[in-house]
Protein backbone atom coordinates (compact mmCIF):
# COMPACT_ATOMS: atom_id res chain seq x y z
CA UNK A 1 0.00 0.00 0.00
CA UNK A 2 2.76 2.64 0.78
CA UNK A 3 4.40 2.52 -2.55
CA UNK A 4 0.64 2.74 -4.17
CA UNK A 5 0.24 5.74 -2.30
CA UNK A 6 3.75 6.59 -3.23
CA UNK A 7 2.73 6.52 -6.65
CA UNK A 8 -0.24 8.22 -6.54
CA UNK A 9 1.48 11.34 -4.61
CA UNK A 10 3.97 11.00 -7.83
CA UNK A 11 1.26 10.93 -10.21
CA UNK A 12 -0.95 13.93 -8.31
CA UNK A 13 2.96 15.97 -8.35
CA UNK A 14 3.60 15.54 -11.94
CA UNK A 15 -0.27 16.76 -13.14
CA UNK A 16 0.53 19.99 -11.31
CA UNK A 17 -2.01 19.11 -8.51
CA UNK A 18 -1.28 19.87 -4.89
CA UNK A 19 -0.70 17.92 -1.87
CA UNK A 20 -4.54 18.80 -0.59
CA UNK A 21 -5.98 16.47 -3.24
CA UNK A 22 -4.34 13.70 -1.58
CA UNK A 23 -6.87 12.20 1.18
CA UNK A 24 -5.68 9.22 3.12
CA UNK A 25 -6.88 8.33 6.28
CA UNK A 26 -4.57 7.84 9.24
CA UNK A 27 -5.50 4.25 9.96
CA UNK A 28 -4.73 3.53 6.23
CA UNK A 29 -1.11 5.69 6.78
CA UNK A 30 -0.73 3.53 10.17
CA UNK A 31 -1.51 0.26 8.79
CA UNK A 32 1.12 0.30 5.83
CA UNK A 33 3.92 0.97 8.36
CA UNK A 34 6.83 -1.31 9.23
CA UNK A 35 6.07 -4.69 10.60
CA UNK A 36 9.19 -3.99 13.18
CA UNK A 37 6.81 -1.86 14.93
CA UNK A 38 3.06 -4.01 15.21
CA UNK A 39 2.53 -5.47 18.47
CA UNK A 40 0.45 -8.41 19.14
CA UNK A 41 -2.48 -5.60 20.45
CA UNK A 42 -3.62 -2.18 18.44
CA UNK A 43 -1.44 0.06 20.22
CA UNK A 44 2.17 1.40 18.75
CA UNK A 45 4.72 3.52 19.75
CA UNK A 46 3.48 5.97 16.88
CA UNK A 47 -0.49 5.71 19.02
CA UNK A 48 1.37 6.92 22.30
CA UNK A 49 3.26 9.87 20.28
CA UNK A 50 -0.07 10.74 19.08
CA UNK A 51 -2.40 10.52 22.25
CA UNK A 52 0.34 12.28 24.60
CA UNK A 53 0.08 15.11 21.79
CA UNK A 54 3.90 14.71 20.80
CA UNK A 55 3.15 13.37 17.02
CA UNK A 56 3.53 16.43 15.66
CA UNK A 57 7.60 16.84 17.48
CA UNK A 58 8.07 13.39 16.80
CA UNK A 59 7.16 13.47 13.04
CA UNK A 60 8.90 17.12 12.21
CA UNK A 61 11.91 15.77 14.37
CA UNK A 62 12.32 12.52 12.04
CA UNK A 63 12.19 14.30 9.23
CA UNK A 64 15.16 16.37 9.80
CA UNK A 65 17.10 13.33 10.93
CA UNK A 66 16.30 11.36 7.70
CA UNK A 67 16.99 14.15 5.69
CA UNK A 68 20.10 15.10 7.73
CA UNK A 69 21.49 11.59 7.18
CA UNK A 70 21.28 12.32 3.32
CA UNK A 71 23.29 15.30 3.37
CA UNK A 72 26.22 14.35 1.75
CA UNK A 73 25.92 15.48 -2.17
CA UNK A 74 28.47 13.14 -2.68
CA UNK A 75 27.17 10.00 -1.62
CA UNK A 76 23.93 8.40 -3.35
CA UNK A 77 20.25 9.69 -1.72
CA UNK A 78 18.56 6.61 0.30
CA UNK A 79 15.23 5.79 -1.02
CA UNK A 80 14.60 4.31 1.84
CA UNK A 81 15.46 7.31 3.92
CA UNK A 82 13.24 9.46 1.17
CA UNK A 83 10.20 6.97 1.62
CA UNK A 84 10.08 7.19 5.38
CA UNK A 85 10.23 11.42 5.23
CA UNK A 86 7.40 10.69 3.13
CA UNK A 87 5.27 8.60 5.32
CA UNK A 88 5.76 10.82 8.20
CA UNK A 89 4.65 14.00 6.63
CA UNK A 90 2.04 11.72 5.19
CA UNK A 91 0.99 10.78 8.80
CA UNK A 92 1.37 14.50 10.11
CA UNK A 93 -1.08 15.82 7.55
CA UNK A 94 -3.39 12.53 8.40
CA UNK A 95 -3.27 13.36 12.17
CA UNK A 96 -4.00 17.19 11.62
CA UNK A 97 -7.25 16.66 9.56
CA UNK A 98 -8.09 14.24 12.25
Amino acid sequence: MHREITENVLDIVKQGQTWEGVKVSWKDLKNQGSAHYKTDGDVEPIDLYRAGGMFRHYALTSIIKYSFRNRNVEEPVSETDMNKIIDLAQKLIASCRA
